[in-house]
């Protein structure tokens, strides 16, 4: 029976999904993932010419949507932030295996990723601020400001999102720590830019 080439490339990326979760990345081989997806060694180098590369092409596009769905969290509307809360908590919860192959992939592929995420959330919240209270802006003077707090803002949100397993837990405990992070931000970058 002849398969498309998109039929094999989805059982390759299936397979190798399991291997690295199950393995790790370390313990993962081309060898094991050939056998997984019922192909030729040669059929999965056609398509990907490293584990590396494969790796990749499993975790990138659920990183970058992760990437692309925090920044709803920056909103006026509390209600859709609310609904953006528990948007993110059924994302990672369904695609929760990814998150632990990139946790336990190559640690440069896991830092580039908090990397990118930090600076998302750093555009993001000075965005908002720029919006909502341009006049703080023109007083502070760290120009790292933004992406320090999206550093701690990720913390945050990898810690929440990371170990707890209840959907309506994580997102009563997300919600917590959103309101913190968030709560009085116009307020509290005015403070910040007044003691400078």
């Amino acid at each position: 029976m002849q398969h498309t080439k998109e039929e094999v490339r989805s059982r390759i990326l299936e397979a190798a999904e399991q291997e690295f979760d199950e393995q790790g990345y370390a313990g993962a081989s081309m060898r094991s993932i050939v056998r997984r997806a019922g192909t030729s060694l040669g059929n999965i180098y056609r398509y990907y010419p490293n584990k590396e590369e494969l790796f990749l092409s499993i975790v990138t596009p659920v990183l970058d949507q992760c990437i692309d769905q925090t920044g709803t969290l920056f909103t006026v509307d509390i209600k859709e932030v609310a609904r953006n809360v528990e948007q993110m908590v059924d994302f990672v919860s369904e695609h929760s295996r990814i998150f632990r192959i990139i946790e336990n992939g190559p640690p440069e592929h896991y830092a580039a990723f908090l990397a990118r995420f930090s600076a998302r959330i750093s555009q993001d919240m000075e965005r908002y601020a720029r919006s909502h209270c341009p006049k703080a802006l023109e007083t502070i003077s760290n120009p790292n400001f933004f992406f320090s707090a999206g550093q701690s803002f990720v913390s945050v949100l990898q810690l929440t999102l990371g170990h707890c397993e209840d959907r309506e837990k994580t997102i009563r405990y997300l919600w917590e720590l959103l309101r913190f992070q968030l709560g009085f931000f116009e307020e509290r970058l005015t403070l910040v830019g007044n003691n400078a």
